[in-house]
């Protein structure tokens, strides 16, 4: 049953005047107010006697309350952690970031492969922020060592992942071997970019670790080879990503940049080609190509990577043929330089040492020759190998003919260097057996055919501290190129006695 109040309130709500009714009222009310005018001063004091409220009072009902509570508990689950996100070592919101959000990326890691791949992200994380800190001068030696240890904590667990994937998958534990060996490079060259600029850097430890780090991963690398075909799938949706990336840099990158970055890309093209077109499948070039990749793409999306480091020592230019045989030819043209320079001062020297530059020359003119002959027939390696040789060759001689010129008449006599071993009379060849026809021209006998020569009448071609490979065994005029570590007393007996400390009595 409904209550009285209810149904009064129900019919006053129905009840309405009608408009003629309202203008009669309308009417009446001002008639009177027309007849009974108020004083000017009453109405003053009666405005004046109203009071001000100090307060407002807002009405609110519960869904509004309900929405307000709901939005800022949204607020405080989504805001802080993001807020969180840009927070350093010593910040109030820093343990939210490595246990609240970083905890949740491990939840969400269900696969080994994305469990490697988290762990090295935030290794890169930590390092960057020792890097921030350093940056303020707030790294002290107590947060670089916590850092530190932390970076070492996720590089072990990025290498127990990389053990247990190969175990499920062979390809996709390579590729994450890949993916991490390519990031701590690049942090490795970042960190110690920052010490050679500057003796006093804070991050000295840590670079430290990142390299020990790094080469304790290079120890450990797998011995299994990964499918041809799963890392070359793996290669093309990287590179894919790569030229994306530079389509998207192309207006922010300077000229030089954009001209390196093109430059890589196509060498990692022709690299990739080269690894698919060898006869066997070269997996192994494949992999390198991938680390290459891995690494242009950190230096276009890092812009820490690309201020600190420059592009050549992450990813070095790969030659192409034609630039491989015009550096070829750019050393022989020094060693003929070289080679003139001897030979302007053979008449200047005693007839031992002339003797023995002359056999160099004629050792050199072989190597000259073989090396043309390597280039014509396009094997470019070959030809390096020996222009290589010829090049240490002619500078020896170069600096060993200099100091033993013996002093014209009217002029002092050169000192020669300390370190110079003077070989005595006893030790010189004979002519004769000085005299060595040229080698052939062909490159492969320039590298590979040995000259019958006896181990008496073949002068010590190296210096003590030179580790040099022997020359091509094709020429058997390499005692008289060899010459650097043996020069001809250069005066004469009767200004000083030189000691011959190289052979028995």
């Amino acid at each position: 049953m409904k209550s009285f109040d209810t149904d009064i309130k129900k019919y006053t709500n129905k009840v309405r005047l009608k408009a003629s009714e309202r203008n009669a009222l309308r009417a009446r009310i001002l008639t009177y107010m027309e007849y009974h005018p108020l004083p000017k001063q009453s109405v003053h004091e009666a405005v004046e006697s109203i009071e001000s409220q100090s307060f407002v009072t807002v009405q609110l009902n519960a869904f509004y309350a309900r929405m307000t509570a709901g939005t800022i508990a949204v607020l405080m689950i989504i805001g802080v952690p993001f807020a969180a996100e840009r927070a350093v070592p010593g910040d109030v919101l820093y343990p939210i970031k490595t246990q609240v959000n970083e905890g949740i990326r491990h939840q969400l890691a269900n696969s080994p492969y994305e469990r490697v791949v988290l762990e090295t992200q935030l290794l890169e994380r930590r390092i960057a922020e020792a890097r921030l800190l350093a940056s303020e001068g707030k790294l002290t030696e107590a947060v670089e060592a916590s850092i530190a240890a932390e970076v070492k904590e996720h590089a072990d667990a990025a290498q127990e992942g990389i053990v247990a994937l190969r175990a499920e998958d062979i390809d996709e534990a390579a590729i994450a071997e890949v993916v991490f060996d390519s990031a701590l490079a690049v942090q490795s060259a970042v960190l110690e970019g920052e010490v050679e600029k500057s003796a006093s850097s804070s991050v000295t430890e840590l670079a430290v670790v990142v390299r020990e780090t790094h080469a304790d991963v290079r120890a450990q690398k797998g011995t299994t080879t990964p499918s041809h075909a799963g890392v070359l799938a793996r290669i093309e949706r990287e590179t894919t990503r790569a030229y994306e990336l530079f389509a998207s840099i192309e207006d922010t990158v300077t000229a030089d940049e954009h001209a390196d970055i093109e430059r890589r890309l196509a060498d990692v093209e022709r690299t990739i080609v080269a690894a698919q077109d060898a006869e066997t499948e070269d997996v192994d070039g494949l992999i390198d190509s991938l680390g290459l990749i891995q690494k242009l793409i950190a230096f276009m999306t890092d812009i820490d990577v690309s201020q600190h480091v420059a592009l050549e020592t992450l990813v070095p230019m790969v030659l192409t043929d034609a630039e491989r045989a015009e550096a070829v030819t750019d050393t022989l043209n020094d060693v003929a330089v070289h080679v003139a320079e001897v030979t302007a001062r053979l008449p200047h020297v005693d007839a031992a040492m002339a003797a023995k530059v002359t056999l160099g020359l004629d050792t050199l003119d072989a190597y000259r020759a073989s090396t043309t002959a390597a280039l014509t027939a396009g094997d470019i390696a070959t030809a390096e190998q020996i222009v290589a040789r010829a090049e240490e060759i002619a500078l020896d001689m170069a600096r060993l003919t200099s100091a033993a010129v013996v002093p014209t008449a009217g002029t002092a006599e050169e000192e020669v260097p300390s370190e110079t071993v003077l070989v005595s009379e006893d030790d010189q060849e004979p002519e004769a057996e000085a005299e060595a026809p040229v080698a052939t021209s062909t490159p492969a006998e320039a590298v590979s055919e040995p000259a019958p020569q006896s181990e008496d009448d073949t002068p010590d071609t190296h210096t003590g501290d030179s580790d040099t490979p022997d020359a091509p065994q094709s020429e058997p005029a390499a005692d008289g190129a060899d010459i650097n570590t043996e020069t001809e007393a250069a005066a004469p007996t009767d200004q000083h006695e030189e000691v011959d400390t190289t052979t028995n009595p």
